[in-house]
């Protein structure tokens, strides 16, 4: 199966270019379980983000809905549609609009590459299937235009309470795609450029090791049937038995650059000091 790569956060190392100048979709950024279907070998299928699902696993209802509502007949085969299955996470939605499936990206299987989003619209009208709101899409000349969309949503139940927006390029060869999530659900806290001490490191950890991080990770396994819907303290032990290394594993595939800025900092303040001891010690002579 094909997973759906996690979208770098803007302003991460790398995710500035290929943005400006460029055209771009700017649509909502939905907080939900990610999920997929399509027709593969000729058989209807259903996903979460890492697994196939069956009747037995149907990440809170949704492989019930795909089999109710979506036609195998209409899908283009060997093509997986993801998209935004809206349930409880972090962002409190409108009741009207949970339980509901928001096509975001069409993956052609076979050529290995996503469809423009002229075709995601094409077949969420063509099975009648919800899309995340769009604000903008053309040459973005400057960033800064479509920051003004952060959190905006009309689905939530305090009005513009959204989680942020994805920017997507689309090409004939590849894509880019990058989030800006608004500072309520951020799982990322800014920190003052460390200095080069002890404590720094312990700096580092408070600003990715956040509420909202963990709280999106509990929630994966929520949709996996791995933990109940409803838990106090005293299921403290079993939530870290089932999160296992995956808030680590998580940190170090977002933000594994900036513990390896602080290790920089730390190793260039320290080799002058190698290099002078080395030095004291006598003339050298190469």
């Amino acid at each position: 199966m094909k997973k759906y790569d996690s979208i770098p956060r803007f302003g991460k190392v790398g995710t500035t270019q290929n943005i400006e100048g460029s055209y771009v979709y700017v649509m909502e950024k939905l907080d939900g379980a990610n999920a997929s279907f399509g027709l593969i070998d000729g058989e209807l299928k259903m996903f979460s983000r890492n697994q196939e699902l069956s009747d037995t696993n149907t990440l809170r209802g949704f492989y019930d809905w795909v089999r109710k509502n979506i036609h195998p007949q209409m899908l283009e085969p060997e093509a997986l549609y993801f998209g935004e299955w809206l349930v409880t996470h972090t962002v409190q939605y409108k009741k009207e609009h949970q339980q509901k499936f928001y096509l975001f990206d069409i993956f052609d299987t076979k050529e290995e590459k996503f469809l423009d989003q002229a075709n995601v619209l094409f077949f969420a009208k063509l099975l009648n299937l919800k899309t995340p709101r769009v604000f903008f899409d053309g040459i973005l000349d400057d960033i800064k235009l479509v920051e003004q969309y952060v959190g905006k949503s009309d689905l939530t139940e305090i009005p513009d309470n959204g989680e942020g927006i994805v920017i997507k390029k689309y090409s004939d060869n590849n894509h880019f795609f990058v989030k800006m999530i608004s500072n309520k659900f951020s799982e990322f806290k800014p920190t003052k450029s460390p200095s080069i001490n002890k404590s720094d490191l312990d700096s580092v950890i408070d600003s990715v090791l956040t509420p909202q991080r963990v709280e999106k990770l509990i929630h994966k396994k929520i949709d996996l049937n791995l933990l109940p819907s409803e838990m106090d303290v005293t299921n403290t032990g079993n939530v870290l038995k089932t999160l296992g290394s995956d808030v680590v594993e998580d940190i170090f595939e977002e933000e594994l650059h900036i513990f390896l800025d602080v290790l920089r900092k730390k190793i260039s303040k320290k080799t002058p000091i190698i290099v002078r001891q080395l030095l004291e010690g006598g003339t050298w002579q190469w």
